[in-house]
């Protein structure tokens, strides 16, 4: 399960925050937006090998900033 937390850098399966998701905490329709608003912005590999949405700008995973490049 790809859980929520951002305290940790891995899964912690005795965490409440990393069995988490969207749903949990905000709701179906919310999280139903946030996920729609996420899947628009793209996907992002961070150097360390980590994918996620651009929405954030730094990797969950490891920390590093995301290069932004603006047009």
């Amino acid at each position: 399960m790809a859980g929520i937390c951002s305290k940790h850098r891995d899964y912690d399966p005795d965490c409440d925050l990393c069995e988490a998701d969207l749903e949990d905490l905000f709701g179906r329709s919310m999280a139903a937006a946030m996920r729609a608003e996420a899947e628009e912005a793209g996907l992002y590999t961070c150097d360390c090998g980590f994918e996620y949405y651009k929405t954030v700008d730094s990797c969950p995973r490891c920390g590093a900033l995301r290069e932004i490049i603006i047009p």
